[in-house]
């Protein structure tokens, strides 16, 4: 598979993030987005396992994973430099339900709110150029 371009990496990270799975063909590179429908899902299911069957041709990007998520925002804690903001969110990691209870502490300041969007922004698109390299040992 040839270097993926970042404007790819920054598509696929859209995805990614809306929990959609993602193929991209080896050799062209085209991506192949994934959201699973309303209705047809037999069919989606049957074109996803036709892709996925395909390993030689395209890569399954996979949804990241709750671990993953987890440290995301861990990440985002330890780059917060307000120590109140910082003892909020970890608070909010720690209780049942952790990802629910980050954002809500995030949504409830616009600024706070900002930052973690773009943090998260990048972080994804970090996530998938790492996911792409250990899958091809780049």
């Amino acid at each position: 598979m040839g270097l993926v371009r970042t404007e790819d990496i920054k598509e696929i990270a859209v995805h990614i993030s809306q929990g959609v799975l993602v193929f991209v063909h080896k050799s062209s590179r085209k991506i192949m987005a994934m959201p699973e429908p309303e209705e047809g899902k037999n069919e989606w299911k049957a074109q996803c396992d036709k892709l996925e069957a395909d390993d030689k041709n395209w890569l399954k990007i996979k949804t990241i994973s709750m671990d993953d998520e987890i440290h995301l925002r861990k990440g985002f804690i330890l780059e917060a430099t307000d120590q109140h903001v910082k003892k909020q969110l970890t608070n909010a990691l720690n209780r049942k339900k952790p990802l629910r209870n980050f954002t809500q502490v995030v949504e409830s300041d616009e600024i706070l709110n900002q930052h973690w969007r773009n943090y998260r922004k990048v972080a994804y698109q970090d996530w998938v150029s790492n996911y792409i390299i250990e899958a091809y040992n780049y």
